[in-house]
Parts: C-alpha cells; sequence; structure tokens
C-alpha cells in the first residue's frame, strides 16, 4: 500500500499539479487532497495517520477555518510519532506563525512558499522526497 501524504489546498488546480509531480517524482506514494477544513478532518478522524502532510494557509472564503487553525487541531489531537509538515501558502504572514507551531510543538517541517510558477517541482518535490526519505530510515 502507498504511504500516505495528506494534502490540504483549496485550489484543484493547484492539488493536480501537486498529484502529478508526486506520481512522476515518487510514483510509490500516494496522496490525498483535503479542499477544506472539514474535509481534513474527516480525512484525519478517518484514516490512518498520514506519513507527511502539506498544508496550505488560505483556504476558501466560505471556509470557517484557515491553515493555523487546522493545525493547531491537528498537533493538540495527535497521537503518534508527528508526521512531518510542509507548508505550502503564499501567505508569509501566517506562514510563519504555522511555521512557529510546528517549532513549539517540535514536530519536523519545513516552508514552501506558493509563488511563481515552478516552485512544486522546484521546492516543494524536493521537500517531500526529503521528508519521505527521513522517515523511512
Amino acid at each position: 500500500m502507498p504511504a500516505s501524504i495528506l494534502i490540504l489546498d483549496d485550489d484543484p488546480v493547484r492539488a493536480d499539479v501537486m498529484c502529478v509531480a508526486l506520481c512522476s517524482h515518487l510514483p510509490n506514494f500516494g496522496a490525498t487532497v483535503a479542499g477544506s477544513g472539514a474535509e481534513l478532518r474527516g480525512l484525519f478522524l478517518h484514516n490512518a495517520a498520514p506519513r507527511l502532510v502539506s498544508l496550505d494557509h488560505d483556504l476558501h472564503p466560505d471556509d470557517p477555518t484557515d491553515g493555523v487553525m487546522l493545525l493547531r487541531e491537528l498537533i493538540a489531537a495527535w497521537r503518534d510519532a508527528p508526521p512531518f509538515v510542509i507548508v505550502h501558502s503564499s501567505n508569509m504572514d501566517r506562514g510563519a506563525i504555522m511555521i512557529g507551531e510546528l517549532e513549539l510543538a517540535g514536530w519536523p517541517h519545513a516552508h514552501t512558499p506558493a509563488v511563481g510558477d515552478g516552485w512544486i517541482e522546484g521546492h516543494w518535490i524536493p521537500w517531500v522526497s526529503r521528508a519521505i526519505g527521513k522517515s523511512d530510515r
């Protein structure tokens, strides 16, 4: 069974590009995409713990949650060894808050700003590869 990578992103086009990049570079690892806070909660509650979580901050305006809120919930509820978390937000201020939360919790993490063309292949995929490699040791 492929390793679990959980992605929170409300932009279906960006999420598709991320999944295509994963299939191209890491074909043995499966991804599940949550497009909203409620969907992320459902996946977290009803599925095995992912090995890697990649979180956006700014979600759809109708979504009452954001990346900071959801990250705090995950940290508070997590019972196993924490997954590697990649913050892939273009919101630098809120992304920095998310990184601070991860540092305080002692969780392994990286910040890959979702800015410009090529950030998925050039920055996000290398972090995913490093994180998956670390978790295999």
